[in-house]
C-alpha cells in the first residue's frame, strides 16, 4: 500500500537509531504529493 497523504511534523531531532526526538503533529499538507516526500537530512 502506497502512502495518500502528506502530513507535516516538527521535531527536534533524529536520534542515533533513527527516531524523531519530540515529535508533533502540524497538520496535513494538500500542496504536496506523497512521492515527492523526502526525509531530511542533518545540516552538521
Amino acid at each position: 500500500m502506497q502512502p495518500r497523504l502528506v502530513a507535516q511534523i516538527a521535531f527536534t531531532e533524529w536520534t542515533r537509531d533513527g527516531m524523531l526526538r519530540h515529535p508533533r503533529f502540524l497538520g496535513l499538507r494538500d500542496d504536496k504529493k506523497p512521492g515527492e516526500v523526502v526525509r531530511e537530512r542533518s545540516a552538521a
